[in-house]
């Protein structure tokens, strides 16, 4: 797999660089047994993409060995080969032959390819993995999707869950997040204004 780099060739906006140390800061101060999972609800359009790819920079050049990015659609996924690209990282649409975790990857596929292929996801999947979930308010427990999620990120040494829309309209629960009150709480939140 090609080394991930954590030198953006895209200039972080002031909200990425607040995100990325929300997240380190995170990352530095969870103990063993506290939540691999760090959530950030930003508004459309203000570049979730691109934080992701800054928090996948960082991780590979401490402690992760690839990254397995799930998104809603194909449209999506092919926004992530390319933002990847821009920082000189090569990120490869997952198709079914792809499964050895004695070569690790970094993938992009659809919630509907982990739908129906999460016990081979979970093989890819270890505890030097950054797991992101984009769009995640698409998940929800109980539900063929949210279900499939809970089955191929389990083992995830880092989970980013990334959404512009931090509540389902039908009041599911997102897998891997926390909720107080019945809300979902985040690690970060940005919006415009």
């Amino acid at each position: 797999c090609t080394r991930m780099i954590a030198n953006p060739s895209v200039k972080p906006r002031h909200w990425q660089l607040d995100a990325m140390k929300s997240f380190k800061d995170w990352r530095d101060t969870r103990q063993s047994g506290d939540s691999r999972t760090f959530v950030a609800a930003v508004t459309g359009g203000a570049g979730k993409t691109h934080f992701g790819v800054l928090v996948a920079g960082y991780t590979f050049s401490e402690d992760v060995h690839n990254v397995i990015i799930i998104c809603p659609s194909n449209t999506i996924a092919h926004q992530w080969i390319n933002a990847m690209k821009q920082d000189e990282k090569q990120l490869t649409l997952w198709s079914l032959g792809q499964v050895s975790p004695d070569y690790p990857e970094d993938y992009v596929l659809t919630y509907q390819m982990m739908n129906n292929h999460a016990g081979r996801i979970n093989r890819l999947i270890d505890r030097e993995t950054l797991l992101i979930f984009d769009e995640c308010h698409h998940l929800a427990d109980s539900q063929s999707w949210g279900d499939a999620a809970r089955l191929a990120g389990k083992d995830a040494g880092y989970r980013l869950m990334l959404t512009g829309t931090p509540f389902r309209e039908d009041d599911a629960r997102i897998p891997y997040v926390t909720y107080k009150d019945g809300l979902l709480v985040t690690n970060y939140e940005y919006t415009y204004g």
